[in-house]
């Protein structure tokens, strides 16, 4: 009898050895995979923003190196510009003024080009300029990857935040958001919608500038072609060289002439009256 009962008291001992061990397996299984849930989330996450600093490091990598280029294409610009000046110069003077070969001429019209290119308002340089620029706009109004997110859930219908198998629903259940705090995140749904219309208008402006320089540049183009092919091709670098020699006393002449500030009406007037700048227009004839 106490031998079966020892038997019975061990068989009943080991069951519940048993029954522990494997609860306490499956408890570590329920870590374990909660571990691994959680490390996987924070892996994902963390992945998430080694992508993003390399597309912000490259974006300042860039924009440093834009920055850079644009410093010494400036100095390397003006340094260039002098160079034409002079040799123009040069050209001018060793010129026939009255009879100039084909030659000679189309060396002219190719200088003038080339200077044209890179100084003038509508130069091949200034509208790549404009564009880097204009692109860089695009770019910074531009929302990121998780306000894009907010914004096209934020646009849906209410059938998007009933449905038990929406984005919205897994968005909830994984950060916990409380039927509560769902409401008062759908109460701005209106507000939101506004916003996403006025970033569109935003990318619709930003168009309509791209459009509104372009033709700019097109018109101004074709406007000073027309009035340089008025005159002769050594009548244009004469006229660049006095640009450049009377500069300070256009600028007693012209407001703001040797400024790059904005232009206003007052930087666009009517010619002033003779009678009242007699002396600054003979010095600048002299």
């Amino acid at each position: 009898y106490n031998n079966n009962n020892i038997t019975n008291n061990n068989n009943n001992t080991t069951e519940i050895i048993g029954i522990a061990e494997t609860n306490e397996n499956n408890n570590n299984i329920n870590l374990s995979s909660s571990f691994n849930t959680s490390g996987r989330r924070k892996l994902i996450k963390l992945e998430d923003l080694e992508d993003r600093i390399k597309v912000v490091t490259q974006e300042n990598a860039d924009l440093s190196n834009h920055l850079m280029t644009v410093q010494r294409r400036t100095t390397e610009l003006q340094k260039q510009r002098v160079e034409m000046q002079e040799l123009m110069k040069q050209k001018l003077s060793e010129l026939d003024k009255n009879n100039i070969s084909n030659d000679e001429e189309k060396e002219l019209k190719e200088i003038v080009k080339k200077y044209s290119n890179m100084y003038a308002d509508y130069g091949e340089y200034r509208r790549k300029e404009v564009d880097f620029h204009l692109n860089q706009l695009e770019k910074l109004i531009s929302p990121t990857q998780t306000t894009k997110l907010c914004l096209w859930a934020m646009a849906q219908d209410s059938s998007f935040y009933a449905s038990d198998s929406s984005l919205y629903t897994i968005f909830c259940q994984e950060v916990g958001i409380t039927p509560e705090q769902s409401t008062k995140i759908q109460s701005r749904r209106d507000k939101i919608i506004e916003l996403i219309m006025q970033l569109k208008e935003s990318f619709d402006l930003i168009k309509t500038l791209r459009t509104s320089i372009a033709d700019k540049h097109e018109k101004f183009d074709h406007a000073c072609s027309v009035v340089k092919n008025c005159g002769s091709v050594r009548q244009t670098v004469a006229f660049l060289l006095w640009v450049r020699r009377s500069a300070e006393k256009l600028a007693q002449v012209i407001p703001e002439f040797l400024s790059n500030k904005e232009l206003n009406n007052d930087s666009l007037a009517l010619p002033i009256p003779l009678n009242n700048n007699n002396n600054n227009n003979n010095d600048i004839n002299n």
